[in-house]
């Protein structure tokens, strides 16, 4: 490598010192800054598409509650804990609305539970009660476990639960419209508005 002191008392010549040199003129296309921009974006395919889902979140966050018959305020506090129901695919099993539930026989044979609201039986409870106090069996033979009440030997109560899966939907709705465990938390205006969905609708009103 040469030394600098080499070039120290050397005179420099200009190589293009009798030519004039002379901007090229942009034969393409001029883009300004937004243009150019908005260009590489579309490059990017996975940004693009973060922006059109954000996009439409933002135009359904505006439009969204006029495609809703509910507002804010609209609540019916009975058919709360619903599991979720997407029509679209609860042929599939997933989504559809129903439940898993144990109830006597009596609640699940009632004559106004709506057509279709069990779907499948799944099990039989038995359940044994004693009005007085229970005296097991040396050898743990249930079948010979004794009631006694006062002193004296009485028969054991038996009860049958059976554990079925139902549409949650018509059984909450069932539910809350008959029966003595009926949810009474409708106003006149809320009556009078299931009464225009449904005339056959046996509810009590509760004013407030």
């Amino acid at each position: 490598m040469p030394d600098k002191k080499d070039y120290k008392d050397k005179p420099f010549e200009l190589v293009q010192q009798e030519e004039v040199i002379y901007d090229q003129q942009l034969e393409t296309e001029q883009v300004g800054y937004a243009k150019d921009a908005w260009r590489r974006f579309k490059r990017n395919r996975v940004s693009l598409v973060a922006f059109i889902i954000l996009m439409f979140l933002i135009i359904m966050a505006v439009i969204g509650p006029w495609f809703n018959p509910y507002g804010f305020e609209d609540n019916d506090v009975r058919m709360d804990h619903l599991p979720p129901r997407i029509p679209a695919i609860e042929w599939m099993g997933i989504y559809d609305g129903t439940k898993e539930i144990t109830r006597s026989e009596s609640a699940l044979t009632h004559p106004m539970l709506p057509e279709g609201t069990i779907k499948e039986w799944v099990a039989e409870h038995e359940t044994r009660l004693c009005s007085g106090n229970i005296i097991r069996d040396p050898d743990g033979v249930r079948e010979n476990d004794r009631c006694i009440r006062g002193g004296q030997e009485v028969s054991f109560d038996y009860t049958y639960n059976y554990t079925v899966v139902v549409d949650y939907y018509l059984w909450r709705n069932h539910r809350n419209s008959w029966g003595d465990n009926a949810i009474r938390t409708f106003t006149n205006d809320r009556y009078q508005q299931v009464m225009n969905d449904n005339p056959d609708a046996i509810i009590e009103v509760v004013d407030t």
